[in-house]
C-alpha cells in the first residue's frame, strides 16, 4: 500500500498505550505511519515510541529524572509540554509528519495543547480529551486545535464507546492532511484583517466591501475573545499585511 503521510501520536505512554496502539493500527487501515511521540514524565511506556519521553523532557532543558526529582507537577507538565511542542514544530518544518493527533484527560490534554499550540494555523491538529466537554479556551487559547469529546474514560484500552470515538478522530485528522487545505498567502493579494464588534458591523461590512473591491482579501476577527490575539498570531505568521 502506498503510504499517505504521517501523523504524529501524542500521548502518556504508561497509561495510554493501549489506545495509542489501536489508533497506529487504525492510521496503518489508512495508510498512514504514525510517530508517537511519549509525552508521559512518569512510569515505563506500555508501548514502543518513535521519541521517547526522555528526548521530549531533553528538548525543553532537562533531563527527564532531574525533572520528575523536582515534585512540581506544573514545572513538569510544562517542560512536557515546551519540549514536545519544540519536536512537533521541527517536524512540521521538515516536512516529516502531516498532522498531529493528542488524547488524554487533564495531563494529557493540557500538554498534548501546549505542544500543538506552536504548529501553524491550517495545520491538522486534534485531541481526544475526557474533559473537551467543559471550558476548553485554557487548553486552545487562540489556535485551531479540533477537540473530541472521549464520553467515556481511557481506562483498560478502547472500549464500546470510546472505541468508535477514536476512530472517527483519527479518521478526521487523516483526512484533514489528505484532503484539507493550509493556510497561505495568494500571490499577488494582499490580507486585511478587520476587527469589529456587533454595534461596528455595518461600518465594518462597508469596509470589506471596498477593500475586495479595490483587490484586498479581508478576513473579520471579533473584538472580543480569542479573536484579537488570534489575528497577532496570524499577523506573526506572515498571513496578514494590515489591520482595520
Amino acid at each position: 500500500m502506498t503510504r499517505k503521510g504521517n501523523i504524529a501520536i501524542l500521548a502518556t505512554l504508561d497509561t495510554k498505550g493501549a489506545e495509542v496502539a489501536a489508533m497506529k493500527d487504525l492510521l496503518g487501515a489508512l495508510g498512514c505511519d504514525a510517530t508517537v511521540i511519549d509525552i508521559g514524565p512518569l512510569g515505563p511506556p506500555a508501548i514502543r515510541a518513535e521519541i521517547s519521553n526522555e528526548e521530549v523532557a531533553r528538548q525543553s532543558g532537562w533531563e527527564l529524572s532531574a525533572l520528575i526529582r523536582t515534585g512540581e507537577r506544573d514545572r513538569i507538565m510544562e517542560a512536557m509540554g515546551k519540549g514536545a511542542g519544540r519536536l512537533l514544530s521541527r517536524l512540521c518544518c521538515e516536512n516529516r509528519i502531516d498532522g498531529a493527533i493528542g488524547l488524554g484527560g487533564n495531563q494529557g490534554t493540557a500538554v498534548s495543547a501546549m505542544a500543538m499550540r506552536v504548529l501553524p494555523f491550517g495545520f491538522p491538529k486534534t485531541i481526544v480529551s475526557t474533559i473537551a466537554s467543559g471550558d476548553i479556551r485554557p487548553y486552545v487559547g487562540d489556535r485551531d486545535i479540533g477537540m473530541v469529546f472521549s464520553v467515556g474514560d481511557f481506562l483498560g484500552g478502547p472500549n464500546p464507546v470510546t472505541g468508535p470515538i477514536l476512530a472517527n478522530a483519527v479518521a478526521a485528522v487523516v483526512g484533514m492532511a489528505q484532503h484539507g487545505r493550509r493556510m497561505t498567502v495568494e500571490t499577488g493579494k494582499r490580507t486585511i484583517a478587520v476587527t469589529a464588534l456587533g454595534n461596528t458591523e455595518p461600518g465594518a461590512a462597508r469596509a470589506v466591501k471596498t477593500l475586495k473591491e479595490k483587490g484586498f482579501a479581508t478576513v473579520a476577527f471579533h473584538a472580543s475573545g480569542a479573536g484579537g490575539s488570534a489575528m497577532e498570531d496570524l499577523i506573526a505568521e506572515g498571513l496578514i499585511h494590515g489591520v482595520l
